[in-house]
């Protein structure tokens, strides 16, 4: 079975401060984003700072000498990703990222188009895409243009040329690549950006994939705004060489520290055993059958009791979600007076949590001080992993792979 695959492209307005990095990266977790092209990421070249990879493995970006622009491209750590090459903007524009998932080649490229000269940047950027990429194409990006003003614009206008929208929709024609979100919505109308000066939507943000793979896009979708001015756009695709991950199931010992869940198992258990303890039934096979009946009961409690640890959050991201399904262009200053203070409270809330986890992060390091436990352990794995070398290259070009053809090729 095909793997699925989520990426998504995400205009930030600004990574820099720790918060909102929080707030950015557990909403992506919580969507399950695999593969996200960021943009407006506002990092110095000289203070970039340190990025978790608790769940985006590997990061990837590219900067500018001050706080503007910026942009870069995370892979969680569910994707086997293997890297051969990237190419980055001095300007902090573009990065192009090029490598291997599971057997198959992609090429990623996250792009931030500046706000004037759009149409001969796009053009001169897909030229050196062009001249990069192999196999399979993955391009997020903030284009700063909408590429059909009738469509893509509430009020129908672009604040280019009335030829450029075309010549940009060439130039990604030109080097076949295709609006995922358009290819799944053909008739829709949606819109990733709010101008609150003007009172317009526009579609500023896009996924787009490489014409001859437009067979493994699942799906598409605009997602609600929330803690930035630009709409999440997410699209799922499937890779034939990459298989699901199988995940062994563990028990969760705290799902059995309260006694209320502890008795509901118990009675659940005793009515299997009556129900299902038959003449001519196997007790081997009763056996292996209670087994699965008892982890689906777990599996069911567990995710009762994630959903009432984060009901504030849920409650939240839904009525965005309502608040957002009105027609765009129909809004009015009431709802869109909602939309901010539902926005403003899903802010404080993700700060809560992320002031929360910071305070354990600092209690859990002070408790252990420089006592010799297991606290660094994982993390020193972790960095073994990354600095292992699974073959050299030898003189005449052959790949090494055992340790003693190491020895001996170097020995000469």
């Amino acid at each position: 079975m095909a793997a699925k695959i989520k990426c998504t492209t995400f205009n930030v307005r600004g990574f820099n401060t720790p918060q909102k990095r929080s707030q950015v990266i557990r909403l992506l977790k919580k969507s399950q984003t695999d593969v996200c092209f960021f943009q407006e990421l506002h990092f110095r070249e000289s203070n970039v700072p340190a990025l978790q990879k608790s769940y985006f493995q590997h990061w990837f970006l590219s900067v500018y000498g001050t706080a503007k622009r910026g942009v870069g491209i995370a892979i969680s750590k569910r994707v086997p990703f293997i890297l051969e090459s990237t190419q980055t903007d001095p300007e902090g524009h573009y990065i192009f990222v090029k490598g291997v998932i599971g057997t198959q080649k992609a090429t990623l490229a996250s792009l931030y188009s500046p706000n004037r000269g759009q149409k001969q940047w796009i053009r001169n950027t897909l030229h050196k895409l062009d001249s990069f990429t192999e196999g399979t194409w993955l391009l997020g990006g903030d284009l700063n243009v909408t590429l059909n003003p009738h469509t893509d614009s509430s009020d129908g206008t672009s604040q280019l040329t009335q030829s450029a929208p075309g010549c940009i929709n060439r130039y990604f024609s030109d080097t076949h690549l295709i609006d995922t979100w358009r290819l799944v919505h053909p008739n829709g109308r949606d819109y990733t950006f709010y101008s609150a000066p003007h009172n317009t939507y526009k579609r500023l943000d896009y996924m787009f994939i490489s014409s001859n793979s437009i067979n493994m896009v699942d799906s598409s979708s605009i997602d609600p705004m929330m803690v930035s001015d630009h709409t999440p756009v997410s699209t799922v695709i499937s890779l034939s060489s990459l298989s699901t991950p199988y995940k062994q199931w563990r028990l969760n010992e705290t799902l059995l520290d309260k006694p209320t869940d502890v008795k509901s198992l118990e009675q659940k258990l005793t009515w299997f055993f009556c129900e299902n303890s038959t003449p001519g039934m196997s007790l081997i096979t009763l056996w292996e059958t209670h087994k699965v009946v008892m982890r689906g009961e777990l599996i069911a409690l567990g995710s009762k009791i994630k959903r009432d640890r984060q009901p504030t959050l849920h409650s939240l991201l839904k009525q965005i979600a309502d608040k957002e399904s009105i027609p765009k262009r129909s809004k009015t200053l009431q709802v869109q007076t909602e939309l901010s203070q539902l926005r403003t409270q899903l802010k404080d809330h993700l700060n809560v949590c992320c002031a929360k986890a910071y305070q354990y992060s600092q209690f859990r390091f002070y408790s252990h001080g420089d006592k010799g436990t297991k606290l660094m352990s994982p993390l020193i794995k972790q960095r073994k992993e990354s600095m292992y070398i699974p073959s050299i290259k030898s003189k005449q070009g052959t790949m090494l792979l055992n340790s003693s053809n190491f020895i001996s090729s170097y020995s000469h």
